[in-house]
């Protein structure tokens, strides 16, 4: 794939659609050139997650942001797949913000999250409904970015370039694989 010539946060297939997602920006990814096409302002300035909804929000993405606003930490919203535009759910709660990427497995919704006061990155659960995010655990990792599900299994990248298994219970993460690319998000190819 080449270059494609926008800042991008994150990443998504919604079946073989590949859609982006930027601080400010939502768009249309082709997966065989790189070329961005159809870019909408989302009306955020601080999103840098992205994960589509599935039968949850049929024709829908939610995203999060990492800037906080005192306690009530940062946003979560539901974005329109057609029109891009973000509709605000709620607060992630507690100070909390995101630390790069969600993820659905077996009908849960999963976050990896900044809490305030410590160095590492946390995984939390997230109400749809709400935006409200409850913390699981400490993965132990300060730079646990991008999340995927492969065979079943919760896999985080880090900026470091390590790929790590975390426990969807307790969140703690095992490295189980490392490189000198530093990532900050995964998407898996239909």
């Amino acid at each position: 794939m080449a270059a494609m010539g926008t800042e991008c946060t994150d990443l998504e297939f919604n079946g073989a659609k590949l859609s982006g997602i930027s601080f400010t920006r939502f768009f249309q990814i082709n997966s065989t050139t790189g070329a961005v096409s159809n870019i909408r302002y989302h009306r955020f300035s601080d999103l840098n997650t992205l994960v589509y909804a599935g039968a949850a929000s049929p024709g829908n993405f939610y995203a999060a942001g990492v800037n906080g606003s005192g306690n009530a930490g940062g946003v979560f919203v539901r974005i329109n797949a057609n029109t891009g535009v973000a509709t605000l759910i709620g607060r992630l709660g507690n100070g909390l913000t995101s630390a790069g990427d969600l993820i659905i497995l077996n009908g849960t919704l999963f976050a990896l999250v900044n809490k305030p006061g410590s160095a590492t990155t946390w995984l939390a659960k997230i109400n749809p409904a709400t935006g409200k995010a409850t913390l699981v655990g400490n993965t132990g990792h300060p730079d646990a970015r991008g999340l995927e599900i492969r065979s079943g299994v919760m896999l985080a990248a880090a900026a470091n370039g390590r790929i790590m298994r975390l426990n969807s219970q307790s969140g703690v993460a095992a490295i189980v694989g490392s490189n000198s690319v530093s990532m900050g998000g995964l998407a898996k190819s239909p």
